[in-house]
């Protein structure tokens, strides 16, 4: 399925289309945090969207749940923390598979890093070898 786009209402020098295959989503700078709820803050990089950065994106899980949060702002309400997004999709089915795409390639990328580091641990437990 593919949609069509329109950046700020106005015309467009070039049209811009979104397709499931195009979203081709990178990890960059993942820090594992692990804090309550929080797992991990990272950035991502849409590679078919012309290179565009997400910065401050979160990843949580709690009660067997995992879900993302994109840069927001915090504010009160009736004495209650709420969060306001930044970004969005205006249609609410696209915002969520929007974040299950992000979500997914931060989970791909977290496992990877754990990876990464047992082979280091593993490494580093040898100890003196003979040879």
């Amino acid at each position: 399925m593919e949609k069509l786009f329109f950046i700020n209402g106005g015309p467009l020098k070039r049209e811009i289309r979104i397709t499931k295959e195009s979203l081709v989503i990178e990890i960059l700078n993942l820090e594992v945090l692990n804090k309550g709820a929080l797992v991990a803050k990272f950035n991502a990089k849409m590679h078919k969207l012309g290179g565009l950065i997400i910065r401050e994106c979160t990843l949580f899980e709690s009660n067997g749940k995992k879900w993302i949060n994109l840069p927001s702002k915090q504010y009160e309400k009736d004495g209650k923390t709420k969060y306001f997004s930044y970004l969005a999709y205006e249609d609410r089915a696209m915002d969520e598979k929007f974040k299950e795409k992000i979500m997914s390639a931060a989970l791909e990328q977290l496992k990877k890093q754990g990876s990464e580091k047992q082979q280091e641990e593993i490494i580093e437990d040898v100890g003196d070898l003979p040879f």
